[in-house]
């Protein structure tokens, strides 16, 4: 017997079910809703053709595919530029090279907006880290320039160096990690540094909690909890608690550190970032808010190019020499400490005129950079005879090569490889320069260096000598034992690695490193699987006679000019040759061609911290270089010859499959991080 059941009956059966029930007939409903409404869209005829297919199809992929799936949509609609529908959010997905500079010329798309919706990873505490106003959001933008001004870089790099050494002290000798967790806890330990405060840089343990809860909101940032944040989920239990213990350690931290002002003077306060903020005047909050948002944003960013760049370093051999030689050359022109058993002469690592430099402004001969970092070096090491040195060679631009004439002989017998110094300044004008003295090669002489090397345009670009600061130059002390071995250990360093190279100033590392320069800007274009999102404020804007409304979201694939084979030739392959023309500006590609290049950002839309992480960078492979010799290896250790490819499907760190390779290191013999 049929029984025909109206609205009411519906509905009453609906109110006596369980929660359960009522929960899943709701979902179900509105995603229906929302499936038919979207049959039902009409395309303008000035608006950008749709995916083909359902858009409740499209979610997934786009969270977790998002290269394979952005490229699919450029072929499956024929156009530069296509739309497709993330529930009821509009997202606009521009391509192609008129494309691109609209995106990164137009003023009305917002970042916050965008990343909110399109990725959800920030911590979200409303107020705090999201739903900023624009004053809110503006005074962010200055603090993060402040940070990065020449004081506060340069009191930051020795801490930098020193966290950096105590996490590779604890990787031990040798043996194998997977970069991309080994690394990346590396860069975030300096990030925190960089970017928070003392009272958690300093703790470890700390530390370490606080980048696990930050994991913890990756895994729980699903494309249910970023579109339906409503949706009772334990991806959205996981993320909430793991959010309000960061709060909750940060704020901590903010209330210690008020607390510890006000029973100090002025002249004790910290320097790090947080104090910075609290001079500025900026409200607990606001502290809480900066140091949460911007730590998840540049331990990933970090992270990342790290981690590639290390892997890079370790697979191409030839990059990782050319990056030592760079090393070296800055460590002998700038401090008195031996690089690997040799030091150079002293023409070679002292310019004796302050007009002789091309940087002289910069850096005058008594230079204070590292002045403050190495108070108890000085006072420890003073001695009347060494002062009197150290007054002589600054006030007579000839007292370095002249006062001394034993010194001299015996750093002409130090020397690279020369009789003496015309030789080695005629072999410099002939474009000839040693690739590294023998107390590099691998113990056993397994692998050797060749003793020079003809270096063309691309293959050396010469530093400029700059005269170095007063306060780091050091006297490494004469050998003990008259055999080759023990002179190749002892000599090596006057100080450990950080120690050394503390004393290069922060002008030398941004001004005189072409190598790091094209090694960074290399990883970052092959392995930085950015997507930049943003949201359209106002006013409507049209980009090939294709109408971008204000509320739409709109994306823009790093891959498509980084990846493009019209604008770099062979454009997965690694080459970081392709950069040292000298005739590329930061943001044109290979070819010259406009916003060819935006692994920092482009046009309106430049990565603030740039500055920042480039030095972190070059710190961090500075002492790899130094301090170890790396190599691709499988699980078992063994050599492998497959070098591993980014995988930009991977959103966060382009990681190839876990486990496919591991780093190979072994610590250098007789030196010291």
């Amino acid at each position: 017997m049929p029984y025909s059941i109206g609205l009411q009956s519906a509905a009453n059966a609906f109110v006596s079910a369980g929660f359960a029930i009522q929960f899943t007939v709701a979902v179900i409903t509105f995603f229906a809703i929302i499936l038919i409404t979207s049959s039902f869209q009409k395309d303008a005829p000035d608006a950008p053709d749709y995916l083909p297919g359902m858009s409740l199809f499209h979610i997934v992929p786009f969270y977790q595919r998002r290269f394979d799936f952005l490229n699919w949509g450029i072929h499956a609609t024929g156009q530069s530029i296509f739309q497709f529908k993330l529930l009821r959010n509009t997202v606009m997905v521009i391509s192609g090279e008129s494309g691109r500079q609209a995106f990164f010329s137009a003023k009305g798309l917002n970042l916050t907006e965008g990343f909110n919706i399109l990725s959800g990873a920030i911590p979200s505490v409303r107020g705090v880290t999201t739903d900023l106003q624009n004053k809110r959001i503006a005074t962010i933008h200055k603090r993060v320039v402040a940070a990065q001004r020449e004081g506060h870089l340069t009191a930051l790099m020795p801490q930098l160096l020193e966290d950096s050494r105590k996490v590779m002290e604890r990787w031990g000798n040798s043996g194998k990690f997977d970069p991309f967790e080994k690394i990346y806890e590396l860069t975030f330990q300096t990030t925190i540094r960089s970017l928070s405060c003392s009272e958690i840089a300093d703790d470890l343990e700390l530390v370490s909690r606080i980048k696990q809860l930050y994991d913890q909101l990756d895994t729980g940032t699903t494309p249910s909890t970023i579109l339906l944040p409503w949706l009772p989920s334990w991806a959205m239990a996981k993320k909430l608690w793991s959010t309000k213990e960061i709060y909750d350690i940060i704020v901590d931290a903010v209330k210690k550190r008020q607390d510890l002002l006000t029973t100090i003077s002025e002249g004790e306060r910290p320097q790090d970032t947080m104090q910075l903020l609290l001079d500025a005047g900026d409200d607990r909050m606001a502290v809480v808010g900066f140091i949460m948002g911007l730590l998840i944003a540049g331990a990933r960013a970090t992270g990342t190019s790290g981690s590639w760049l290390v892997t890079f370093l370790a697979s191409h051999p030839e990059w990782a020499n050319k990056a030592r030689i760079e090393v070296e050359e800055l460590v002998a022109s700038h401090t008195d400490s031996r690089v690997s058993g040799v030091r150079l002469p002293a023409a070679a690592r002292v310019s004796t005129s302050p007009t002789s430099s091309p940087l002289s402004s910069a850096f005058p001969p008594r230079s204070t950079s590292c002045q403050n970092h190495h108070n108890d070096i000085r006072r420890k090491s003073r001695s009347s005879t060494l002062s009197q040195k150290r007054k002589r060679c600054d006030s007579d631009p000839g007292s370095d090569l002249d006062s001394n004439s034993e010194l001299r002989q015996k750093e002409k017998i130090d020397s690279i490889g020369f009789a003496d110094v015309d030789n080695l300044e005629k072999s410099l004008e002939e474009g000839r320069i040693m690739s590294g003295p023998a107390s590099l090669q691998n113990v056993g002489e397994a692998r050797k260096r060749k003793d020079t090397f003809v270096a063309g345009v691309k293959d050396h670009i010469p530093v400029p000598l700059l005269p170095r600061p007063a306060s780091c130059s050091t006297t490494s002390p004469p050998p003990t034992s008259t055999t080759s071995e023990t002179s190749s250990k002892d000599e090596r360093y006057a100080h450990s690695i950080s120690q050394t190279l503390k004393c290069i100033p922060l002008e030398v590392w941004e001004r005189s490193t072409p190598v790091l320069d094209a090694l960074i800007k290399e990883t970052l274009r092959v392995a930085q699987p950015h997507t930049a999102m943003r949201r359209n404020v106002g006013p409507e804007f049209y980009i090939d006679g294709k109408r971008i409304p204000s509320g739409a979201y709109v994306v823009y694939p790093f891959s498509d000019v980084h990846l493009d084979e019209d604008i770099y030739e062979d454009a997965w392959k690694f080459d970081p040759g392709r950069w040292l023309n000298g005739d590329e500006t930061e943001t044109k590609g290979e070819k010259g061609v406009p916003f060819g290049y935006v692994g920092w950002g482009g046009g309106k839309h430049m990565c603030l911290g740039t500055r920042l992480a480039k030095v972190e960078l070059k710190l961090i492979i500075s002492m790899f270089l130094l301090g170890f010799d790396l190599s691709i290896v499988d699980k078992h250790g063994k050599s492998k010859d497959e070098l591993p490819k980014p995988n930009w499907n991977d959103i966060l760190l382009c990681r190839p499959p876990k486990g496919s390779f591991y780093l190979g290191f072994e610590r250098k013999e007789g030196i010291l991080l």
